[in-house]
Formats: structure tokens, C-alpha cells, sequence
């Protein structure tokens, strides 16, 4: 989880170079991005070895 969470940041540092975020924004994409990590199927796969 970590480094999936260490690979969004770096996204987001490439992201916001290019595009700068309000902080309404960056709250926002913050926000999905915790919404959808628990069903994206590189965070899941795992666990789905491991079944």
C-alpha cells in the first residue's frame, strides 16, 4: 500500500508541475484517489494471490 500510495505522489508531484492545483482541487483528488485505492487491482492482487 505504501508504495502505491509513494507512486500516486509522484504522479501528482509530475501532475501539478505541468498543472497547478487549488487546494479545493488537490482535497478533491485527494479524496477519490482514497475512494477508489481499495478496488483497483494492483492494490488487490495480493490479497487475491494469497485466496
Amino acid at each position: 500500500m505504501q508504495a502505491m500510495d509513494m507512486r500516486f505522489k509522484e504522479y501528482m508531484k509530475g501532475y501539478t508541475t505541468e498543472y497547478p492545483l487549488s487546494e479545493t482541487e488537490f482535497k478533491a483528488i485527494t479524496l477519490l484517489y482514497n475512494i477508489s485505492r481499495p478496488i483497483r487491482f494492483d492494490k488487490i492482487a495480493l490479497t487475491i494471490k494469497k485466496i
